[in-house]
């Protein structure tokens, strides 16, 4: 299931993580009926707030109780939001796929690539806001470009409307070479002192307050009239760190 895709014969708020037998369904550009719905048991590794099950699919234009194996889908499903079809849904009258159909999603996407790798072609403008990044503006540079090949070095923003685009393109960063330094994912646990101090729990691996944590949390001293927290050896002051920025 292409998760960029969603039919237009179903609304967005139709989708359901597990169908209901005789639901019309939407996969892979093909409308399906449920035939059956059934637990699986969860497998080790598998978390333990999702309910799998195995469901059975026939294709929609064969009538419910004909026998069609040859047709049928059977799959086991951890988690997954089909969208629900009523039953005069749309499709295609050039290829019968649902609509949009395959030929227009990818024209639409290959459109959408072009003008995302024309973000990445100049050198010093950041891809979020498409503006010049200044020498008194406090941005961040990599020097792989890994949306327009052979492209300049990436730099974007640091304000609050950039951070979000700077910090999903480190994820990408991450996704192709682990070992590339993070500087806006972190991924320990932060405590926030009331001194002014925080904690993590990467300790010195940790590239600031201001990064992607597991988890944050703020410690009971910055409640009145409670004694008793000491910041650990690790504990690194956050003005120390808008310094070094």
């Amino acid at each position: 299931m292409r998760s960029y895709w969603w039919p237009n014969g179903a609304n967005a708020d139709s989708g359901r993580k597990r169908p209901n037998v005789g639901d019309i369904v939407a996969h892979d550009f093909r409308p399906w009926r449920v035939m059956d719905v059934r637990d699986s048991p969860l497998r080790d590794g598998e978390p333990t707030y999702y309910q799998p099950y195995m469901l059975h699919l026939r294709p929609a234009h064969l009538d419910t109780w004909q026998t069609a194996m040859n047709e049928d889908k059977h799959g086991r499903v951890v988690s997954h939001r089909w969208p629900i079809l009523d039953e005069h849904y749309p499709v295609c009258v050039k290829c019968g796929d649902l609509t949009p159909c395959r030929e227009v999603t990818a024209d639409k996407t290959a459109a959408a690539s072009i003008e995302r790798a024309s973000r990445y072609e100049t050198a010093g403008v950041c891809p979020a806001c498409e503006e010049v990044v200044t020498h008194r503006q406090k941005s961040i540079t990599w020097q792989q470009n890994v949306v327009a090949i052979l492209g300049p070095p990436v730099t974007f923003h640091l304000r609050s409307k950039c951070w979000h685009s700077a910090w999903d393109y480190e994820r990408s960063l991450l996704a192709q070479d682990p070992n590339v330094e993070r500087r806006l994912h972190c991924g320990g646990h932060l405590t926030n002192h009331g001194d002014g101090t925080y904690e993590c729990s990467n300790g010195a691996e940790c590239p600031g307050p201001s990064t992607w944590h597991q988890s944050m949390r703020v410690c009971e001293c910055h409640r009145p009239h409670v004694n008793g927290c000491e910041p650990g050896p690790l504990a690194v002051n956050r003005a120390d760190m808008e310094d070094a920025a």
